[in-house]
């Protein structure tokens, strides 16, 4: 649920239109953030 709230319609209009960057930039922006929240995840499967 949580990479929802960082990639898709919504995310791509916020970054490029609260932050203000191009359209490649907010692309970059919401594949890290989806990279970040599933890194996370995995790290604390492991930890179970």
């Amino acid at each position: 649920m949580a990479v929802t709230m960082v990639y898709g319609v919504e995310a791509l209009v916020s970054t490029r239109d609260v932050c203000g960057v191009d359209p490649e930039e907010s692309e970059d922006v919401m594949r890290w953030a989806a990279r970040a929240l599933l890194e996370a995840v995995q790290r604390e499967a492991a930890e179970r």
